[in-house]
Parts: C-alpha cells; structure tokens; sequence
C-alpha cells in the first residue's frame, strides 16, 4: 500500500489506519487475525483508545511481536468515570496504562480524545498540555495530536461542525503535529479548513466515511446519482473511500472492522489510488447541488 508523509512528523503511514474500535466485537482469537491482517496488506498504523473496550489489550496481545513493523497511535483524556477528564493526574494514568497493555516502550501519536474549543481551561499552556511535552521529551511519546469529537444527534454541530469549529481554533497551536477529523463525501464541512490545517504543517487523518449519522444520511449519495461515476467493479464503500483519498491534504483514512475480508477489500480500493480528477470534480459538484458542501 502506498505511503505519505504525515505532515511534518517524519512518519511515512499508509493511506488507510486501522482503527481500535471495533474490538468490542472481538474476541483475542479474531483481534489476532484482523490486526495481523492489517499488517500483512501494508497498513503500518494502529489507532486505537483507552475508551473502546479491551482495544489496548487486545491489540498489544496481537501484534506487539511486530511492533517495529506499524506505529501505534492512541489516545488521552478518556476516563472510566466521566467522559473525558482534562487533567494531568489522568493523563498519567492514561499513559501507564496504554504502555503496559499494548506491550510497548512509547507511542508513536498520543492523541488528545474529542477534544472541542473551550475544553482545555489552560489553553496552549494547560496542565495536560505540558504532561504532553514532558513525556515527549523523555521519549515515552513522539508527536502529539488530536481528535475532534462528534457529538451526537441531538448537537448543533454534529457531525462535521465540530471538527470544523475546532481546526479554526486549534490549527496555530504548534504543540498538535496531527488532526483526526470527521470527513467523508457527505460530512464536506472541514473540506477548506482541512487544508489550512495542512498549510500549517499539520497531518490529517479523515474518519467516519462509511458511518450512517443519521437515518437518511446515504440517501445523499443515491440523490447524487453518484453510482453513475463508478470504475468498472467499484461499490458504494470503494468509491467514498477513494473520495475521501482524493483529497489532496489527507493523508490517511481511519477504518474499523472486525472482519479481515473487509480489510483487504479496503485496501484494494486505497491501492486504486484518488478518483480521476474530472470524476472527482463531477461528485464534489453533484453533492454541492444537493447541499453536501464545504463551509
């Protein structure tokens, strides 16, 4: 699979990640299939939480015995109390806990959990933020990113907003080497300010390309005839897929699965490489006319 720098980290990631949180349908048997799987078709990073249950575990069980072979990217602020807990008492136990169960000396991208504007009360020089750099500086951890939340339903800026509201705030904080955002051919919101993030060094890694956020969310894509601009043997999913890759500031694309026929059959759509530019166009305009567009 192919490989691209991840902005200014020095890491080379495939253009698909394999995502942690489809472990809560797995057993150590499957864990163990799936994420070798993964590895074996070229994707070379993991992204996991402490939130998605028995992820961590699972995943150090499966392929710690390979861990020159991916980096290992996860996750701080989770709690198994609240739902996040900005603190530097809990960012430590976070990390402890992440090294042990994934059998591992350091993460290769810790990343902040949802974070949203407003949440860190210390700003740029939070608590957490400086736990961050210290552990950075002793090796434990190598870059330090962030993820930007949902939300749900009931939100205001669910789906895409969040990420949205949240690159404009967060995108000149020199501390985040990486942004995890929702994007997809129907979530187009941060389409532009992806891009500024870019621009100022920043790795982009898109999620939530598949997901069904609301009941008549992919009737979007069946509006927008977008099955009229399919390759020869492509599906729904290859064709989002490839959207997403299309975009020329993302650098890799977040999927879950607990089922190793669809890893490969996502890897075969990224080895397939972005849409042809004039297809690519075709669905960005057929999608704006239906009012999934960029800010």
């Amino acid at each position: 699979m192919d490989k691209r720098a991840l902005g200014r980290t020095g890491m080379n990631v495939s253009r698909i990640t394999m995502g942690g949180m489809a472990t809560e349908k797995m057993d150590q048997a499957l864990a163990d299939k799936v994420f070798n799987t993964a590895l074996d078709r070229g994707i070379n990073i993991i992204d996991t939480s402490p939130e998605y249950p028995n992820s961590e575990l699972l995943i150090g069980r499966a392929v710690s015995h390979r861990r020159k072979e991916f980096f290992i990217a996860t996750k701080c602020g989770d709690h198994e109390k609240d739902y996040r807990r900005w603190t530097r008492e809990n960012f430590i136990d976070n990390l402890n806990s992440s090294l042990k169960l994934l059998k591992t000396d350091y993460i290769d991208l810790w990343e902040m959990h949802g974070l949203a504007p407003g949440y860190l009360k210390g700003g740029e020089n939070d608590e957490t933020i400086e736990y961050m750099k210290e552990v950075q500086r002793e090796g434990k951890i190598r870059h330090i990113g962030v993820t930007f939340r949902n939300g749900n339903p009931t939100d205001d800026q669910y789906p895409g907003d969040f990420s949205y509201n949240a690159i404009k705030e967060y995108k000149n904080w020199e501390v985040f080497s990486t942004f995890q955002v929702v994007y997809g051919c129907l979530t187009r919101q941060c389409e532009k300010a992806i891009s500024e993030a870019a621009e100022k060094g920043k790795g982009i890694f898109a999620r939530g390309n598949f997901r069904n956020y609301f009941p008549w969310y992919h009737r979007l894509f069946e509006d927008a005839k977008l099955y009229e601009l399919f390759d020869g043997g492509e599906d729904k999913s290859s064709f989002m897929l490839r959207f997403a890759l299309s975009h020329p500031d993302i650098d890799s694309i977040v999927i879950g699965s607990s089922n190793p026929v669809n890893i490969v059959k996502n890897a075969l759509a990224a080895d397939k490489g972005a849409l042809k530019s004039d297809v690519y166009e075709e669905a960005k305009r057929r999608l704006a006319k239906r009012g999934a567009m960029p800010k």
